[in-house]
């Protein structure tokens, strides 16, 4: 009956429901989605700006929820030109679904969202659902001016494309190339020799530093013994 939610409550409110409704201990209950579904109803009715969606597949089976508030929006429409996209697979309801969001970098810097929800499972088409969620709720910033797409080794450039981010490059994020990117690229033996280069590499702040890397890990790898 609340009717002055603001934007803070709003987001509370619909995680903190979506995760009580899914940690019922008491097994499965097929009405549990649609109890959620009817109380994102009830916030969108009292919060300016809040939107979510629905995933269904072809049977018309809810597979997961996506919302965003009005802040989550001007988030993307300010910051979006570097977006990253991820899932938290830590248990933290009974049917397992994973924690989905967007994130991006603020002025600040800090890190700010641009779109959450749960979904059934980490594949290509919830993330692509998501994505496509954001732009159609988001006018303010066009898929045209997302420019760099971050995540880890699931995702691939053609990927990027397919959920609409036409003119943006893929990169691998900072945790993920770090713990398994960079020695999947050289294998283990070359990473190990050159990967004080490659950081320097990453961390360059600008093009000259990242050149003397550069030149530093190819002299190095040129010393070594040929076999």
């Amino acid at each position: 009956n609340d009717v002055d939610l603001d934007d803070d409550e709003a987001h509370t409110l619909a995680k903190d429901m979506w995760l009580e409704v899914l940690r019922d201990h008491d097994g499965y209950k097929p009405e549990a989605i649609t109890t959620f579904v009817q109380y994102l109803d009830l916030i969108s009715a009292h919060a300016k700006g809040f939107v979510y969606e629905r995933a269904e597949d072809d049977e018309g089976n809810v597979n997961g929820v996506v919302w965003q508030t009005a802040t989550m929006r001007a988030n993307f429409e300010l910051f979006g030109g570097y977006i990253s996209i991820d899932s938290m697979k830590r248990a933290i309801n009974t049917f397992l679904c994973p924690y989905m969001a967007i994130s991006m970098y603020n002025e600040v810097p800090k890190l700010c969202i641009g779109c959450e929800g749960i979904m059934c499972g980490e594949r290509g088409d919830a993330y692509k659902f998501m994505c496509q969620f954001l732009l159609r709720n988001s006018p303010g910033r066009p898929a045209s001016l997302v420019f760099a797409v971050a995540g880890d080794g699931f995702f691939t450039q053609e990927m990027v494309v397919a959920f609409g981010f036409l003119n943006a490059k893929f990169i691998a994020d900072w945790y993920h190339l770090f713990s398994t990117g960079l020695s999947d690229l050289f294998g283990e033996t070359g990473y190990n020799i050159i990967k004080g280069h490659l950081s320097k590499m990453i961390h360059s702040k600008s093009e000259e530093y990242f050149n003397q890397a550069l030149d530093a890990a190819r002299a190095k790898l040129k010393s070594l013994p040929s076999r």
